[in-house]
């Protein structure tokens, strides 16, 4: 047995609060209503959960291997914040031209860190989260989206 694993804790990849699988089933957070699995990156699938997210505290966009976009929602904004994974802070430069070139500047950057106010309507935002997906981050699979109410 490797001795830095300890059988009564939870795995590293299982969510706080489930130390089995089968605890990530029973968990609210699971449930379909707060997850979403986009077919693609095309703007058309976001602008329905962009809608509910102007209802909504936040989201987050999983990009797998490279960042996880969220998206918070305040009563006088909408902000998306960017964090990016260690192999891939290479990527935060072009997020910033990105928006730079969409004359939005960053709100706060830090070494792995960095923020941009959103349109508040839906499709601005759904058109500038997939062209970022698309173009910056070159995903144009599926888009795993968590709703945080």
């Amino acid at each position: 047995m490797n001795p830095f694993v300890n059988p009564h804790q939870r795995g590293i990849d299982l969510p706080l609060g489930c130390k089995d699988l089968i605890d990530v089933l029973k968990t609210p957070a699971s449930s379909p209503s707060r997850q979403l699995l986009l077919p693609g990156t095309d703007a058309s699938y976001f602008e329905a959960p962009l809608h509910r997210f102007y209802e909504l505290k936040g989201m987050a966009i999983l990009v797998p291997q490279k960042a996880v976009i969220n998206l918070l929602n305040r009563p006088d904004s909408s902000l998306a914040f960017f964090a990016f994974a260690p192999s891939e802070i290479s990527l935060k430069p072009a997020v910033h031209s990105f928006f730079n070139s969409r004359e939005i500047s960053s709100l706060i950057i830090g070494h792995s860190l960095i923020g941009y106010p959103l349109p508040v309507s839906a499709p601005k935002a759904a058109a500038i989260i997939s062209q970022l997906l698309q173009q910056v981050f070159a995903h144009t699979g599926p888009v795993n989206l968590v709703m945080i109410p």
